[in-house]
């Protein structure tokens, strides 16, 4: 018995310090947690558009000028379907990789901390774009 006391306080603090994080559902509903570093627009410039990515306690978003499309909502339309949808998230000080699954079109975004103004995003991977915050 003594051993289970000690063990099971063991497992459960283990099992609380993952920085993974995973949802999956059919019908209801799934949340999104970026870190506070990367909330804010982050954004570059190419061939004369604004392009990048925006992100808030509980959404991640692909920006182009000034149109907006974010993920919360688009998760939000699959709530309470047969639909499949998960996201994945690894989270650290430094690192942000999300993975979303909406009825089988996975969209990932994984970004790093460069500063308290840069952050690196892998758009894929053989390309990388630095982004400024804005």
């Amino acid at each position: 018995m003594k051993k289970l006391l000690i063990f099971a306080p063991t497992l459960l603090f283990l099992l609380s310090c993952s920085n993974d994080s995973s949802n999956t559902t059919s019908n209801s509903s799934i949340a999104l947690h970026p870190p506070i570093w990367t909330h804010g627009t982050w954004t570059y410039e190419t061939g004369g558009q604004q392009m990048g990515l925006k992100f808030s306690p509980d959404n991640v978003c692909n920006v182009t000028n000034s149109n907006a499309n974010c993920y919360k909502e688009a998760l939000a339309l699959y709530e309470n379907t047969q639909a499949t949808t998960s996201v994945t998230e690894e989270i650290s000080e430094t690192e942000y990789k999300v993975v979303i699954n909406i009825s089988g079109g996975i969209v990932t975004f994984d970004v790093a901390k460069v500063s308290t103004d840069k952050i690196n995003w892998k758009i894929n991977s053989n390309s990388s774009v630095i982004l400024n915050r804005q």
